[in-house]
């Protein structure tokens, strides 16, 4: 690869935030909505709470006394402590009862309307402050009403339908102007099952929406409650131009249902997909000290990450609905399971409940049903010499259980050898904790023992491990800066150690995938470096320790979204390593990763993996994919990618300037383009083949120098290749 347009492709994607296979749709206002959206597809879990005047509860609670006494600081404490980063909380659902005050702007109907059901308390603007101080943004929920309750609220508010839908778009874009950018996102519901919702423009209600906030996201439900249950996204693409994400949620418990899809409309632009999950989704029993009526599924762990692996694959988003209709109060097992998600999700860990074949007991037993465990139950032993064994190919590793007043003694080994012996005593109660961390260990296979000494209860709830990753590279495969040296060494991965003690010094690694691992080297002289995925800092690494050691896995990444990832290593200077260290050095041993292709994946001009001939070059276009094309008008010169799969096609750009372009695969020409035309044309499909043989094949792009004779010139142009699997 020409090591020139290596550097400008790098440059280009670096200034981009969205990933290649992930691609936002074109409704985007600006580019802080593309760079929020990239932001909520990262990870950390999207909540959902419910809060209105619900005439079901068995105490009736007047309005303004609710919004008086709502615990805010608590509820912000629960959030951060689960690692969710965007509330949605309902402002009105279905009852028009408004958790803030009617901002004195608005007109008079409106007062009219609100009198005497608006709070005293400006309950949202306190949410905002506390969720604001812990870095968690806020959303609203609007439903503009379902048929369910047409009749009544018409009823009610003694409007027609013309009026109704007027003071409705004045009452959001009130609320938009009134908080500002202050509210992140908006969630509106029944957007296609009432009669009433239908006749909403969806961009002129987004207008409205994005009043107060021109970088909000929208999420429409156009199809969530669909009756047909087998197409809920058959109308994504009806707003996929106009809103960031669509929204759905969970019915009668069906987890087929929040299978994460994702919906291509004709313009071929991804519309990101939020999903919900229905009320008390951690709760086993059901809520009837609250007037509630569903049976309330708490799902094992396994199958929640099994669904947000899945979500996290194309790019969605998840919304737990944790607390509908109830006044803050999460229940702490919800917040337990999302500190469980959140490590596995965010540090790329493998999770193993106590009742998975991996682990192999000798005298424990399952425990009655316990619902402060992740998954329901623990295994656990009060026998001296019981024992509880895995076996795992990875690197680090942790155990989790119960605390409690009969805790006793447990022992650890690994390999053979025992590490440490623990007390999981407590005068109370204490669920899912981490009672064991081995550390950094050299990745491989490595067998772990725990062992009940002396007869106390041992328990364990689950294992999360670090897993040795499907592909391995040494570090004589990152693109190195200046500055880096590299020596044989026995010890290392590939017997090859690069390694520098200048600051600022950067080490690139490119691949396609969703996680990887950087191994380096311990030692006394260790220095610091950062970790950056994308060209955004992600973590720092302290490579320093009083003894040295080799292949360490000093880095896990989170899950990502499946497709281009530039990681790099960013050296520091000595004055930021560990005041115990000698030195500052910094090693780059190996990379592990997993390199994924998607199904039906696109590949943009910038990609790593295209190879160009030095004369092509790029241009910045807001209409491009990914806002960058290539280009070139030498005559013979080339642009060529390799893919997997049957088909292939190319979207480039047509203009006055436009020329003829080759098209060969596999060596052999298929067609010559004319990307000749007289009006401006980005996002055009100039060639597709369909009928290659699985398997591999190269595409190449050849600029032919001949030109449509009203052409001004000879211009090959690439947005993006599509592949078909």
């Amino acid at each position: 690869m020409n090591k020139y347009i290596n550097t400008l492709q790098r440059k280009f994607r670096l200034t981009s935030f969205l990933l290649t296979t992930t691609i936002a749709g074109a409704g985007f206002a600006n580019a802080s909505q593309s760079d929020a959206v990239e932001e909520m597809s990262k990870g950390g879990i999207t909540t959902f709470l419910h809060f209105n005047e619900n005439s079901d509860l068995p105490v009736f609670i007047p309005w303004n006394e609710r919004i008086q006494n709502f615990p805010v600081e608590p509820l912000a404490d629960m959030l951060e402590a689960g690692g969710v980063n965007l509330l949605f909380f309902t402002i009105t659902h279905h009852d028009y009862n408004l958790p803030f005050p009617v901002p004195s702007t608005a007109s008079a109907n409106m007062k009219n309307l609100y009198a005497g059901r608006s709070a005293d308390r400006d309950l949202m603007n306190d949410i905002y402050e506390a969720l604001n101080a812990r870095g968690i943004k806020l959303g609203f929920y609007f439903n503009p009403l379902p048929d369910t309750e047409e009749q009544a609220f018409q009823d009610q508010i003694g409007f027609p339908d013309g009026d109704w839908l007027q003071n409705m778009y004045e009452t959001v874009e009130m609320t938009s102007d009134h908080y500002g950018d202050k509210v992140s996102a908006w969630w509106i519901d029944n957007m296609a099952k009432s009669s009433h919702s239908r006749k909403i423009d969806p961009s002129e209600f987004a207008g409205y929406l994005r009043s107060g906030n021109a970088g909000a996201l929208i999420a429409y439900n156009v199809g969530g409650q669909n009756e047909n249950r087998q197409i809920p996204f058959a109308n994504d693409g009806d707003v996929s131009h106009i809103t960031n994400f669509t929204a759905g949620h969970l019915k009668n418990k069906d987890l087929n249902y929040l299978k994460p899809a994702s919906k291509f409309d004709s313009n071929g632009l991804l519309n990101y997909r939020l999903d919900q999950m229905q009320r008390g989704w951690a709760v086993q029993e059901p809520d009837s000290e609250v007037g509630g009526s569903w049976q309330n599924a708490r799902y094992k762990m396994p199958v929640l990450l099994e669904y947000m692996y899945g979500l996290r694959s194309v790019g969605a988003v998840s919304s737990w609905n944790v607390a509908p209709y109830l006044d803050g109060d999460i229940d702490e097992r919800v917040v337990n399971q999302w500190v469980m998600i959140g490590q596995a999700m965010k540090h790329g860990k493998a999770f193993v409940s106590e009742d998975d074949d991996m682990l192999v007991y000798s005298g424990f037993s399952t425990t009655q049903e316990d619902l402060g465990a992740s998954d329901r139950y623990l295994a656990e032993s009060s026998q001296n010499g019981d024992t509880a064994t895995i076996t795992y190919t990875g690197s680090r590793i942790e155990l989790w259980g119960k605390k409690q007043s009969t805790g006793g003694n447990c022992s650890i080994s690994i390999d053979g050898s025992t590490v440490e012996t623990i007390s999981q005593y407590s005068s109370n109660d204490e669920n899912q904790v981490k009672f064991f961390d081995s550390g950094p260990l050299q990745s491989g296979e490595h067998t772990l023992e725990f062992t009940n000494v002396g007869g106390g209860t041992c328990t364990l709830d689950h294992v999360f491990y670090t897993p040795e990753l499907t592909n391995k590279a040494d570090g004589a495969e990152f693109d190195y800066g200046s500055g880096w040296s590299n020596q044989a060494r026995n010890e290392s991965y590939g017997n090859t150690i690069h390694y520098t003690n200048i600051d600022k010094r950067s080490a690139d690694f490119e691949f396609t995938g969703d996680r990887f691992q950087i191994f380096s080297q311990l030692g006394p002289g260790g220095g610091v470096f950062d970790v950056w995925i994308n060209g955004e800092v992600v973590g720092t690494v302290d490579t320093y320790s009083s003894t040295k050691q080799h292949q360490v896995l000093v880095y896990s990444s989170p899950i990502l979204v499946p497709g281009f990832q530039d990681v790099r290593v960013r050296t520091k200077s000595s004055a930021e390593a560990n005041p115990a260290a000698s030195n500052s050095w910094v090693h780059v041993d190996y990379i592990q990763y997993n390199e994924t292709v998607p199904q039906g994946y696109v590949i943009d001009s910038i990609h790593h993996d295209i190879n160009y001939d030095p004369d092509w070059a790029f241009h910045e276009k807001d209409e491009a994919h990914l806002n960058v094309v290539s280009y070139s008008k030498v005559s013979n010169t080339q642009a060529s990618y390799t893919f997997n799969g049957t088909g292939v096609k190319i979207i480039s750009r047509k203009n006055t300037g436009g020329g003829k372009c080759q098209v060969k695969i596999d060596g052999n020409l298929i067609d010559t383009v004319d990307l000749y035309s007289s009006t401006w044309i980005d996002r055009a499909e100039v060639f597709s083949k369909q009928d290659l043989t699985s398997g591999s094949h190269t595409i190449e792009v050849v600029v032919d120098g001949t030109k449509n004779s009203n052409s001004t010139n000879y211009y090959c142009v690439i947005d993006r290749f599509e592949i078909t699997p």
